[in-house]
This record gives C-alpha cells, structure tokens and sequence, in this order.
C-alpha cells in the first residue's frame, strides 16, 4: 500500500513519541507502553522507524505502534498518522468518502420524505373511506323499513349496495395504510 510506504518514509518512531508524549530517555530508550515496568525497556531506532521490547517482546514499524498503542486496525492507524502529522495522503478519499456520506444521506432523506408522504396519503385515503362507510351505515340505518309493510327507500337500496363496496374499499386502503406504515399487523 503506497500510503504505508510513504508513512513509513515521513514519520519515525522518534517523531511518533514526541506526539504521543512517550518521554525517550539515554540510547533511545523508552518505557514500553504495552507493558508495566519501572524502567525503560523498549528501544527505538530512528532511523529505520521500528522499536523492540525487550520486556515484553512487541516490535514493529511507526504503523504497528500507533495500531497497538490505540487499539486501531491497520488502516485506521495509518488515517491517525496522516491526519496526526498532517500529510494529506488521504485527503483526496476522505473528499470522495465525505462527498459519498453525503449523497447516501440525500438519498436516505429522500426516501424517508417519500416514506412520509405515502404513509400520509395512506392515512388520508382510509380515514375519508373510514368517514364514507360510516355516512353510508347512517343513511341505512336512518331510512331502513320499520316493518314489512314499510316501502323500500331508494336511498335506502341506493345506500346499501354502496356500502358493501365501500366497507371492502375500506379493507383495501386499510392494508396500503399497513403496507405504508411497514407492518402486518391491523392497526388499532
């Protein structure tokens, strides 16, 4: 990976200890943070970039100490060093990654504004199909015969074959507005 070469190449194991506060004492001595001790056991070599414990073993490069030392994976430590030390190799995909956020983000918003306009029209269509049933299930009770004799009004008849259609409307827009809303369940 072209980054890790060029990390590698600007950034030394002295210049990551003076940033991250890791006091070097005589010979290029350090206390290893990977372990508890009381006197300096890791040493850093400048000019190659790397370190060595002799207490507890850890070695690597500027990239695996920062990974180590910040509990990173490989290319979080080197988005760390680069935005720690300033060398901008990241800067033209952090634009891209950042311009690519921001598209998802309109997308997403755009989807939930669709999402909220469907779920209003579907609560609209059921409640005016809602209040239609209702107003047909009035006129029919209204002007329903109150004895056999009684003469069928044509709003009646007129009312009642109208209803059956709307109470299955009903059930129709019932299911767009569960269907809208995203779930199977009737609601209350």
């Amino acid at each position: 990976m072209y980054e890790a070469d060029a990390i590698k190449g600007a950034v030394t194991m002295t210049d990551i200890c003076n940033r991250y506060g890791i006091e070097i004492e005589n010979h290029h001595f350090v206390k290893c943070p990977f372990h508890a001790e009381r006197t300096a056991s890791m040493k850093i070599y400048p000019g190659s970039g790397g370190y060595h414990c002799f207490g507890c073993g850890a070695h690597g490069d500027v990239i695996r100490f920062v990974q180590t030392y910040f509990g990173l994976p490989f290319l979080g430590a080197l988005h760390k060093i680069d935005a720690d030390f300033s060398l901008g190799l990241f800067a033209v995909q952090d634009e891209k990654a950042r311009r690519d956020a921001q598209l998802a983000e309109a997308r997403r918003k755009r989807e939930r504004e669709i999402r909220r306009r469907e779920m209003e029209q579907a609560e609209r269509d059921y409640w005016n199909k809602y209040d239609e049933v209702l107003r047909l299930r009035e006129i029919v009770q209204r002007r329903a015969p109150r004895c056999e004799d009684d003469k069928l009004d044509p709003t009646y008849t007129s009312a009642l074959m109208m209803l059956a259609t709307a109470e299955c409307e009903l059930e129709i827009e019932e299911a767009r507005r569960h269907k809208a809303y995203g779930n199977d369940t009737k609601l209350e």
